[in-house]
């Protein structure tokens, strides 16, 4: 679905579900809109809106998409519930220049989205994120990801 509005700058991205392989989710940098009223019920839709909301800095609505409870787990850090990773990634974000989706595969509740991530720090590092949702929500996360060019801006907010 695209949603009705104005856009700033949007992309399709890729699904597979099964064997079929279509566009179906929209992710935008920004967004204007008038309305969008859409059921986000599939597991693909929901990671797509939390990326989308990601994205566009819109913490409620990514909080919104995620079980109190949600697990993350990456090579660097681990957290057990969404306000603890929430808080990170609001860390996270000073050194993000943006990201480019090349790909996403949904099984049933797992959904596999592969990215570059643009960073000041690393440059582009490329990321697999696999989360699982469960009842409209994700209920954990797992990213993949060489962190060696991130280890010591890490330590160094550790230390």
């Amino acid at each position: 679905m695209r949603p009705s509005g104005r856009l700033g700058s949007y992309c399709g991205r890729s699904v597979i579900v099964g064997s079929q392989r279509r566009v179906q989710v929209w992710c935008t940098s920004f967004m204007t809109l008038r309305s969008m009223k859409k059921t986000v019920t599939t597991a693909a839709e929901v990671v797509g809106e939390y990326t989308r909301a990601i994205g566009a800095g819109d913490m409620p609505t990514a909080r919104s998409l995620m079980a109190d409870d949600m697990h993350f787990t990456e090579p660097i850090d681990t957290f057990q519930n969404r306000d603890d990773f929430l808080a990170s990634l609001g860390k996270l974000a000073q050194i993000v220049n943006g990201m480019d989706v090349h790909h996403v595969v949904a099984d049933g509740d797992d959904v596999v989205t592969i990215y570059d991530l643009k960073t000041t720090v690393a440059g582009v590092s490329p990321v697999a994120e696999w989360a699982t949702v469960k009842d409209g929500k994700i209920v954990e996360i797992r990213v993949f990801f060489d962190a060696r060019p991130f280890a010591a801006l890490f330590e160094q907010h550790r230390g």
